[in-house]
């Protein structure tokens, strides 16, 4: 305090002193004080637990909190007790030669005695979902003999280690998976009634599907499916060209973009004798943990150009014949999204940093830029041409439009991290998956303007429950004369698959595909078919309405992703551990 301060103390001072109220401030604001503070420090990972453990992402400070401000508080605080020390009871004042410490001029409490006049934290069976999830009269009662850990491996559990060889433990350590993150346990919460009555339980499904039992299960061979050789490990993206369909990419671990030729549809296909080209984003060979792996991959929608993000944070896009148009390394960590917009005049990418860039591709610089997760950004999808919606590891779904510098919407329910966003086909839904079990449907109007700010759950149509563990894959199946009604496809960490009518949040059908994940599934262009591919190598057909099996195979290793070809729709290319990448012809393959 400054020695020369002479100022005149109201003369009632001493007596309304001890009387003066303090400021009111709630948990929520000293937890996001803290969390600013842990941010601007540069202590990601202990924010990111905060943020999570303290529910931060649903509350609402009015715009974002000033730099340093935890220690602008601080400072101010030691000057307010700096000065009330230094005037006496009968208003003399007595200056301090220097300024206070923190901890060692001021009295530090001994925390390890409870004060009643400080709030102690819930115990843990209070540390529930938030009430929106589940139903007003519900108790949350946590079995303590049971934590699961929620390690989030797209493609990878550390529990697989312990099934039998006929199912495959995905690759811990590669880097395709954009749930790579600190393992933490987790109480397993159980939800039950007050009223000591059952929780209501999912519909029951309009079909019964059929499901084969898993000896029985047809092994794929190699005369059955041509194999492409020439990944080095595991391969993880693989996407068909939507323009030319005999024209494939595949991308892995060995941080090499392949570019397939396939022979036309009626043609035999011989592995051996296909055109590829071999984009290499860095010479020499892969070694482990280079960051080289490509994460994903994305074809424009004229199939002029591809994108490709990589786990070392660049992205690259190289034309159809395998020339490169743009190298960036902007990303501060693995990008774990790219996609063009509609008319392939825009791309974005997000990831681990917690942005989401827009690029134009006229110029291949930043056209625009969003940072407001206070997670990793797991998924993101465009609605058009300038609409996009990203979601991650903060609960939060926001909607972006180009040309806006904050998002047009922010979507709330979710109560654990959001692995999958998906626009239906008529850009009139928005689905999202996540790792609370529940997939979330949200409308959208097609006269709104997007340009109003929903409260929670506004906009959210259905909530769809019935999984047992964390979302991972939502499908929606194309428009097409032969479906009269918006159907979604789920899969989960559980292996269970479940085909749901989005509009009405009815159950079609639901069936046990595999030992433990299912990463991938795709619907054929008609939307009559769908094949799901699992982490224990199993792949089935089934007939989209019904839920009846049509062919069934089961590889050595797990899939990692699968897609169909467009709009012949004789083709499946899937993408494997160790074993690469293989094509099935469907039309040739005898029913099971």
């Amino acid at each position: 305090m400054d020695s020369n301060f002479n100022g005149d103390l109201p003369p009632t001072y001493s007596n309304q002193k001890d009387s003066l109220r303090a400021p009111a401030i709630s948990s929520q604001e000293m937890n996001l004080l803290i969390l600013s503070y842990l941010q601007d420090s540069g202590f990601n990972h202990t924010a990111f637990t905060l943020n999570t453990e303290a529910s931060l992402p649903l509350t609402k400070p009015n715009g974002p909190l000033e730099r340093g401000l935890l220690i602008k508080y601080l400072q101010k605080g030691l000057l307010y007790d700096e000065i009330e020390r230094s005037v006496r009871t009968d208003g003399t004042i007595v200056p301090y030669e220097r300024p206070l410490r923190l901890l060692k001029d001021v009295d530090v409490q001994d925390f390890s005695i409870a004060d009643a006049s400080i709030p102690q934290p819930p115990p843990p069976a209070l540390i529930a979902p938030m009430a929106s999830d589940r139903p007003a009269n519900a108790q949350i009662i946590v079995d303590p003999s049971t934590q699961i850990a929620n390690s989030k491996r797209k493609h990878a559990d550390s529990s697989d280690e312990a099934d039998d060889d006929s199912s495959a433990s995905m690759d811990t350590e590669k880097a395709n998976d954009k749930y790579r993150r600190t393992a933490r346990d987790v109480n397993k919460v159980k939800v039950r009634s007050s009223n000591n009555g059952p929780v209501p339980t999912p519909p029951k499904p309009k079909f019964k599907p059929g499901e084969a039992p898993r000896e029985q299960m047809k092994k794929l061979t190699k005369a059955e499916a041509i194999w492409l050789e020439g990944h080095m490990g595991n391969v993880y993206a693989t996407a068909f060209n939507p323009k030319y369909s005999n024209v494939s990419a595949s991308s892995g671990a060995d941080g090499i973009l392949k570019i397939w030729t396939l022979p036309a549809v009626g043609r035999e296909m011989k592995g051996k004798t296909l055109e590829v080209i071999d984009c290499s984003q860095l010479k020499g060979p892969p070694r482990k943990g280079d960051g080289r792996d490509i994460t994903t991959i994305a074809w424009s929608s004229d199939g002029e150009m591809i994108m490709t993000g990589a786990y070392d944070g660049s992205v690259w896009i190289w034309t159809r014949n395998g020339d490169i148009l743009m190298e960036k390394r902007v990303h501060k960590g693995p990008v774990f999204s790219v996609k063009f917009n509609k008319d392939g005049t825009r791309a974005l990418t997000a990831g681990l940093d917690k942005r989401t860039i827009v690029w134009d591709i006229q110029t291949f610089d930043i056209e625009h830029q969003w940072q407001y997760h206070m997670g990793s950004i797991l998924d993101a999808d465009w609605l058009d041409n300038d609409i996009l919606a990203t979601a991650g590891g903060d609960r939060i779904i926001y909607v972006f439009k180009c040309g806006d510098p904050e998002p047009i919407k922010a979507l709330y329910g979710h109560t654990r991290e959001v692995n999958q966003v998906r626009w239906d086909p008529s850009g009139e839904y928005l689905a999202s998956g996540s790792d609370d079990a529940t997939i979330r449907v949200w409308k959208f109007s097609k006269e709104e303007p997007y340009d109003r700010r929903p409260q929670p759950d506004a906009d959210c149509i259905r909530v769809m429950r019935g999984h047992e563990r964390e979302i991972g894959c939502l499908i929606w199946a194309p428009q097409s004369n032969f479906l009269d009604k918006p159907l979604l496809l789920s899969g989960g960490m559980d292996g269970h698959v479940r085909l749901w009518n989005a509009e009405s949040g009815e159950l079609i059908w639901k069936c046990k595909h595999s030992k433990n994940h299912v990463f991938t599934a795709d619907f054929s262009p008609d939307g009559r078919m769908l094949a799901v591919g699992g982490a224990d190598g199993r792949i089935t057909l089934w007939q989209s309405i019904t839920g009846q099996i049509q062919k069934d195979w089961i590889t050595s290793n797990g899939l990692y992703d699968l897609r169909w070809q467009a709009p012949e729709g004789n083709r499946i290319i899937f993408g494997t551990k160790n074993e690469g990448l293989a094509v099935i012809d469907v039309s040739k393959m005898p029913a099971c």
